[in-house]
């Protein structure tokens, strides 16, 4: 391919690029595009940010890039994995992108996703992906402002993506929805004027197998306290939304009522 022919494709690459979707630049509009990817047969739950386009270089002889975030999360535990995911294309030979630098000098590989070229009577073009993994020290160390992180080809050619805190506080929010359930601390109280009603006729725990709630080992315990039982079995008699009941057999032949709301379990006088 001569150089005038040349400088026609970057013209014509300058001239889609314009006429591209315009990257997202506010939390509000990356939250918008991203795209979650969940299935029963996954461990973990992909987060995909949309695509930011940048350029690097001078004059007609600039690179066209994008990239986005990937993040995995694990359903279990909430652990957050992410990927800084490249897309480069050029007309003037391959690249090969191998390592990424942050700020303060540190460098973790480049993997190689896919390398492939495309050509036609005048020319090629080769597009290469690559993905960097950004920890969560790296994620964080720029606070409110842009986090850079370069890639370095064989060739000598770098690129320098930068992600906005806009993009990033979207990202983390996008995950923070969906994190593993966890209890509430024992100091929430429920208001008292949405406590629901309680049983007119609870199971008792005598009658057939006890039924296991939540809260069943919290409340055996402070049954222990009171002698009731040698081993008392908290049996949950209703449940609603921020609570459980809970009745108690005891040697006596008594019956001890107890209720959880929100962790905190206390006896029915």
């Amino acid at each position: 391919m001569n150089l005038i022919t040349r400088a026609g494709a970057v013209l014509a690459a300058l001239v889609l690029a314009a006429c591209a979707a315009p990257s997202p630049k506010t939390s509000a509009e990356v939250a918008a595009a991203i795209k979650v990817q969940d299935s029963e047969f996954d461990s973990s739950r992909t987060y995909l940010g949309p695509y930011v386009s940048e350029t690097s270089g001078v004059g007609l002889f600039k690179d066209h890039f994008s990239w986005r975030i990937r993040a995995f999360q694990d359903k279990k535990t909430g652990d957050v994995r992410r990927q800084l995911y490249l897309n480069t294309s050029n007309i003037f030979g391959w690249r090969f992108y191998r390592t990424a630098s942050f700020s303060g000098g540190d460098i973790v590989p480049a993997d190689r996703i896919s390398s492939e070229p495309s050509c036609s009577r005048t020319g090629c073009t080769y597009y290469e992906t690559v993905g960097a993994i950004i920890s969560q020290e790296k994620w964080v160390s720029a606070r409110d402002g842009v986090l850079q992180v370069r890639f370095n080809a064989q060739s000598g050619n770098d690129i320098i993506a930068s992600i906005s805190p806009e993009y990033r506080a979207a990202i983390d929010q996008a995950m923070s929805v969906q994190l593993p359930r966890r209890d509430a601390p024992t100091s929430e109280r429920v208001p008292t004027s949405s406590q629901p009603s309680l049983p007119t006729a609870p199971a008792l725990a005598t009658q057939g197998k006890p039924k296991v709630g939540r809260y069943s080992s919290a409340v055996e315990g402070l049954v222990n306290r009171q002698s009731c039982s040698a081993t008392p079995v908290a049996n949950l008699s209703s449940s609603g939304p921020g609570y459980e009941n809970y009745s108690v057999a005891c040697s006596s032949g008594d019956t001890l009522m107890f209720r959880c709301e929100f962790g905190n379990c206390r006896q029915l006088r």
